[in-house]
């Protein structure tokens, strides 16, 4: 009988109960089904971001100066090494190496931290990390 039909439930084992389903949930299939789906949508959106960067690294390094954030000299070697991490990134999400996960958490919490701090009003934009 299910809980809606009016049933009886025994009040000392329902939480032991419904414990042991949470952890089946949490600890079973259902949980490495879903970090395996998270972590390869990531990766696909990481795929995505960097294959059109590495194929036009001059644009990226122009989208790149426009920010502000880096010096003139820093700006083609940042436009390379960026879109080659975040392929390494997302080779290590699909491999599950759990150094790529926190990489990949820090780069997507900094980029998302800084939008934030952005001054949309000129037209160039620092970094928190770069504020002299």
């Amino acid at each position: 009988m299910g809980i809606c039909q009016d049933e009886q439930i025994d009040t000392e084992t329902f939480p032991m109960k419904s414990i042991e389903t949470l952890q089946k949930v949490v600890c079973g299939n259902y949980y490495r089904h879903f970090d395996i789906l998270a972590r390869y949508i990531i990766a696909v959106v990481f795929v995505i971001a960097a294959v059109p960067k590495l194929f036009n690294v001059s644009k990226f390094a122009l989208i790149i100066e426009a920010y502000g954030i880096l010096p003139d000299v820093l700006l083609l070697p940042m436009a390379i090494l960026l879109p080659t991490f975040e392929l390494i990134l997302a080779v290590g999400l699909i491999r599950g190496n759990r150094v790529s996960c926190i990489c990949s958490i820090g780069l997507v919490l900094f980029f998302y931290s800084n939008s934030f701090l952005c001054d949309r009003d000129r037209a160039g934009c620092r970094l928190w990390l770069f504020w002299t």
